[in-house]
């Protein structure tokens, strides 16, 4: 579908959002969304998500990329960041204890938590409280901080 119907990229200076979750997109969309685009890698991204990132940033638009804070999430958020030119957003030792004081239950890591060289610190603290926040529990906070993001969604700082 790439191929035949190519997105147009994002114009310069455009922000767009990628997440890990289908179920941020769903609310969004169930709510009627009017901000700006969002992209879901539906966990593991496939080559289509890495390619379809890629065009849309292809003539400078940023990437603002969110996960779980779990192994794999960070593992994605690494991974993303590298191959699609996105940037960590919302995924800093801060946020990840923000998150953590939102659960109503607690999830265990089941592997180590991967290097984050946007945040050292972040490894760290998920290292040193041994707990997973998913996106599923702090959607509504995620999804009203992109709204209320400049309506030009202009990029500011990658990790708020």
């Amino acid at each position: 579908m790439l191929r035949r119907w190519p997105p147009r990229a994002l114009p310069n200076g455009t922000t767009a959002y990628v997440v890990e979750n289908p179920s941020l997109i769903a609310e969004a969309a169930a709510r009627g969304w009017t901000g700006p685009p969002l992209v879901c890698s539906f966990g593991r991204p496939s080559v289509a998500v890495v390619t379809l990132l890629r065009r849309l940033a292809s003539e400078g638009a940023q990437l603002r990329q969110h996960a779980d804070f779990d192994h794999a999430g960070i593992g994605i958020t690494a991974w993303l960041a590298d191959r699609a030119g996105t940037i960590p957003w919302r995924m800093s030792a801060a946020d990840y204890v923000e998150g953590t004081a939102r659960l109503r239950s607690a999830h265990r890591h089941s592997a180590a938590i991967p290097e984050t060289p946007w945040d050292p610190t972040l490894q760290l603290e998920m290292s040193r409280c041994g707990v997973a926040v998913y996106e599923e529990e702090v959607r509504d906070e995620l999804l009203a901080a992109i709204l209320a993001s400049p309506r030009s969604h202009q990029a500011d700082r990658a990790t708020p």
